[in-house]
């Protein structure tokens, strides 16, 4: 049986296109799905493979501004001060939740990183 195609060909034929992999995760200054290796990467860019998801995009948004209002800069200093509104915390883990089920539906090569914070 003859396809036309030489073995190297028909291997190449059968392997999917990698996607680099990333991560769902919330961490300070950072955009919520970023790539797990962040070497010289601008961690606050939207990846380039949600462009044409704006209302995902949108969600990651309001939901990575929700988890930054729970911290405050302070001359240069960190701290966080979620505690002081639980109500965002149980909002941000409903979002978060809810936003990770939906990217794992959509998106295979993206991890969902467990999300802790109280």
């Amino acid at each position: 049986n003859f396809s036309g195609l030489g073995k190297y060909d028909r291997m190449k034929k059968k392997r999917k296109r990698v996607h680099p992999m990333y991560e769902l995760c919330l961490e300070y200054g950072t955009f919520p799905i970023s790539l797990v290796s962040d070497d010289g990467a601008d961690l606050q860019a939207v990846p380039d493979f949600l462009a044409d998801d704006a209302e995902l995009v949108q969600r990651l948004t309001e939901m990575n501004d929700l988890f930054h209002s729970l911290f405050v800069e302070i001359e240069g200093s960190l701290d966080y001060i979620g505690r002081e509104t639980p109500e965002k915390i149980q909002e941000l883990h409903s979002l978060f939740d809810e936003l990770a089920a939906l990217v794992k539906e959509k998106y295979s090569h993206v991890r969902i990183e467990t999300f802790y914070l109280d």
